[in-house]
């Protein structure tokens, strides 16, 4: 078995891009949703929900918080 090592800066960039926070930003929800698999609905919110905040910090101000209602209604 090969035992690969990276540097924190290296082991870092990949945790930063596999949760899609560098500088290429994709373009739609479902896009963030189908890469982070997951997108947490959170009930209780002390300033927004905890999956507007996650598409936002991904989509940035392009990211409509009815865009994940609608996702979530019709299923997709």
């Amino acid at each position: 078995m090969t035992v690969h090592e990276l540097s924190r800066a290296d082991a870092r960039r990949i945790a930063v891009r596999a949760q899609l926070l560098g500088s290429s930003r994709p373009t739609e929800l479902l896009d963030v949703a189908r890469q982070l698999t997951l997108l947490r609905i959170g009930l209780v919110t002390a300033i927004a929900p905890s999956s507007d905040l996650v598409a936002w910090s991904r989509l940035g101000s392009s990211y409509a918080p009815t865009e994940l209602d609608t996702a979530l209604e019709t299923g997709r």
